[in-house]
């Protein structure tokens, strides 16, 4: 298996993080009015057409500099990015080149060159001097925009271009960066945000196809030259180069910012100045619990072939596990069982290990007693860190998972209707996020709700199901954007369960797959489900 540029970097941050008693997923400590980030890696485009990676929370630490070989003679690179729906990073040529770069070697393997489209007949090549440069996950293609106004949209396998709406909306603005939030395969939303590093700005371009500039937003910061804009589409953490006062530095780019958008990480002492940044996309991967206590886990887009593995190591036997879900704050997946004991689970073995168990909070708030009886639903509140633990009675519990201090919350409740809970889901599910919501499927109303607030327990009914359930549920929500909120459901309380996406919008489910036996989980004869979740890679 090739090994690519960042692996190196990334293994000894972990490596760090783990001799401190760290988590990759968790952020690390700046000095003062330095910008806090999430570790992962990054690849830079240097201007003289190389790349280097780094860890994007130490940009000062940057790896040995790797000559992209294989352009057609006289082009060069206006920018890179990675395309989720294969993990290959692509480059644009000025010459109108699309490339596929091995970010381990540099090496160009394909080249497509761009051509004009149907709908598109005038298309003569870019214009521009800087440009943005992302893949759409949604349809898959290539934005490309121009400081000039050109706003391309590219299929890259055939090297078709759309020319769409020129950029408008902001008198004078220079587009010079476009990332897209949601930046894996599978998401069902996204939004385009863009960079005016000439009239220092942040924009959500929107529509994309519009070209128009909407949601002004200072970027604080006086750059001379933009080099390279990415959102990380687990966190929704945005990431620009910038050259400021004579030197370039990895800024942070807070996109739910008011003012002030952009913040520095750190500096990036590369020869020659950058050209642009990339970061690899999140890969999507299931996991469900089953009513036999089984871990079972499945790709995106073949929810009918399941690994299971059995769990082991419960501290009782048998002891049935209530409900999974990844803790956004460490990414451990954890688990409750309905002894009231608290584990977390190796994904790849199916190892439980006890890490603590339910008992009241200290007084006054100490009247937690036992859990009832039945089913739960449970989901990470990635805000203050804690576990919602909530019954078909209408037990509603916040859990301090390293203690196991349970306190208790308003019970489950909705005007005229009783509902009975059996899945549960909040947005926003990264460490650290500006704020939440709790969602939950109810198969007394046969709808799912917003939980508002979650500590009273009321329901607000949203929408109905697309189908009449039965039986447990399973529901979560993954994403910096929220661009991937499943739910597997089924008519019968035996299962199998068919996997839907919902737009938490509009109210719509559609299948995963092309029809509901291509997205039933586990085939015709699959599991029972209890719970599920979502790991985003």
């Amino acid at each position: 298996m090739r090994q690519p540029l960042f692996i190196a970097v990334a293994l000894a941050t972990s490596l760090s993080l783990v001799a401190c008693g760290g988590s990759s997923s968790s952020r690390r400590a700046p000095p003062p009015d330095l910008a806090e980030v999430t570790p992962g890696p990054m690849v830079l485009l240097t201007a003289g057409d190389a790349l280097i990676s780094l860890d994007r929370a130490d940009p000062g630490n940057l790896s040995a500099s790797t000559a992209i070989t294989g352009l057609a003679t006289a082009d060069t690179l206006v920018g890179i990015a990675y395309r989720p729906a294969t993990g290959d990073l692509y480059g644009v040529g000025l010459l109108g080149n699309l490339y596929v770069i091995d970010d381990s070697t540099g090496a160009v393997t394909s080249t497509v060159t761009l051509i004009p489209s149907a709908t598109s007949p005038t298309f003569a090549g870019l214009d521009g001097e800087e440009f943005g440069v992302d893949f759409n996950p949604v349809p898959d293609r290539l934005r490309v925009v121009s400081d000039n106004g050109q706003n391309l949209r590219i299929n890259v396998d055939t090297g078709e271009v759309i020319i769409d709406g020129a950029v408008n909306g902001a008198p004078d603005a220079d587009i010079t960066g476009s990332a897209y939030t949601n930046s894996f395969a599978g998401t069902a939303t996204t939004r385009l945000f863009s960079i005016d590093s000439d009239g220092e700005m942040l924009y959500l371009q929107n529509p994309p196809n519009d070209g128009t500039q909407t949601n002004p937003v200072t970027l604080g910061v006086d750059a001379s030259d933009h080099n390279g804009f990415v959102l990380d589409g687990r966190t929704n953490e945005g990431f620009a180069a910038f050259t400021v006062d004579g030197r370039a530095g990895l800024y942070y780019i807070d996109v739910n910012a008011t003012e002030n958008a952009a913040t520095l990480i750190g500096r990036l002492d590369v020869s020659g100045g950058i050209k642009g940044i990339a970061i690899p996309p999140a890969t999507p991967m299931v996991y469900t619990l089953t009513e036999d206590n089984e871990l079972a886990s499945f790709s995106l887009t073949s929810p009918g072939s399941i690994t299971t593995v059995a769990i082991t190591g419960l501290s009782t036997t048998p002891e049935a596990l209530l409900g999974i879900d990844f803790r956004p704050a460490t990414g451990d997946l954890y688990a409750v069982s309905a002894l009231g004991k608290i584990y977390t689970l190796n994904t790849g073995t199916g190892a439980a290990t006890e890490v603590a168990t339910l008992g009241p909070a200290p007084a006054p708030d100490n009247d937690f007693v036992m859990l009832d009886a039945g089913d739960y639903v449970l989901d990470f509140n990635p805000v203050p860190d804690r576990l919602r633990l909530m019954s078909e009675l209408g037990q509603n519990l916040r859990i301090n998972v390293d203690t196991g201090a349970a306190l208790v919350d308003g019970s489950v409740n909705q005007a005229g209707a009783t509902p009975v809970l059996t899945a549960a889901a909040y947005t926003n599910s990264y460490a650290n996020p500006p704020g939440t919501q709790l969602y939950t499927i109810d198969i007394d109303g046969q709808q799912y709700n917003l939980q508002n607030p979650p500590n009273d327990g009321t329901q607000v009914p949203q929408g109905a199901l697309p189908i009449v359930a039965a039986g447990d549920q399973g529901f979560d929500i993954a994403g910096g954007d929220n661009g991937l909120v499943l739910v597997a459901l089924s008519d019968d309380a035996a299962g199998p369960h068919v996997l839907y996406k919902l737009n938490l919008t509009t109210g719509a489910f559609t299948l995963v797959g092309a029809d509901a036996a291509s997205s039933t989980i586990g085939g015709a004869s699959g599991p029972s489900l209890r719970s599920l979740a979502i790991d985003l890679q």
